[in-house]
């Protein structure tokens, strides 16, 4: 099932004593909702892109989107 538009949730786990606050959006994929999407991945400090395992085309469509590229310019390292 394709999202539209933002789907997140919110979620704080502990690493080694340490809390992280985690921030998973779930974000359209398709072109027509590159502006809106850009802004929720923009200084993030790491990013998953998924596919569907049963879906030749849903991997190809990864591979050839600009999110594997903008996220690239869009997130930043770990300061």
């Amino acid at each position: 099932m394709m999202t539209i538009g933002i789907n997140y949730v919110f979620k704080v786990i502990s690493l080694q004593g340490i809390k992280i606050k985690l921030q998973i959006w779930d974000t359209a994929g398709q072109d027509k909702y590159k502006t809106i999407t850009q802004n929720y991945y923009r200084n993030s400090q790491g990013v998953l892109i998924v596919f569907s395992i049963d879906s030749r085309d849903s991997f190809y469509s990864v591979s050839s989107s600009h999110l594997i590229k903008e996220t690239g310019y869009k997130t930043s390292p770990k300061q």
